[in-house]
């Protein structure tokens, strides 16, 4: 019954192509630190992931397209960065090879996500580094680089 069950998810799952997760489930991303002296202020870095947070306590309603990377180009997706005297920028990248449709995360996962890489990726008062996720196929790099 279990496996039958999980296979339906499964299939649900890759039909939807996106994550279906609660706070507690959101799963453990595979962080890479990639920090060095030319890599964002952890505090302009922190200061951005502060949408995220918002959005998973529930201040925030949804994200939108915020939370999905692009199948075009470089599979990758900047839905913002302040410019405005920050070092930080985010980016959402994907496999641009293997998909049509944008890949999208639970939105209230994602500030989870971003907080691993500034947990683990610290260096100096830098960071910078992914937070790898999979999602069927294919995944999201929740990645902090330079504005």
């Amino acid at each position: 019954m279990f496996a039958k069950k999980a296979i339906q998810f499964a299939a649900l799952f890759s039909a939807l192509n996106i994550m279906a997760c609660s706070a507690q489930d959101c799963g453990t991303p595979e962080v890479t630190c990639e920090t060095s002296d030319a890599s964002p202020d952890w505090k302009d870095a922190d200061s951005l992931n502060e949408f995220w947070r918002e959005v998973a306590s529930g201040s925030e309603d949804s994200c939108g397209d915020a939370g999905c990377a692009q199948p075009h180009g470089s599979g990758c997706h900047q839905p913002w960065g302040d410019g405005g005297g920050t070092t930080a920028t985010i980016a959402l990248c994907q496999d641009d090879s293997s998909s049509s449709t944008p890949v999208c995360g639970d939105c209230r996962c994602i500030g989870g996500y971003f907080q691993a890489v500034l947990d683990q990726c610290e260096s100096n008062g830098k960071v910078g580094g992914y937070a790898h996720v999979a999602y069927g196929d294919n995944y999201i790099n929740y990645e902090f680089i330079h504005s």
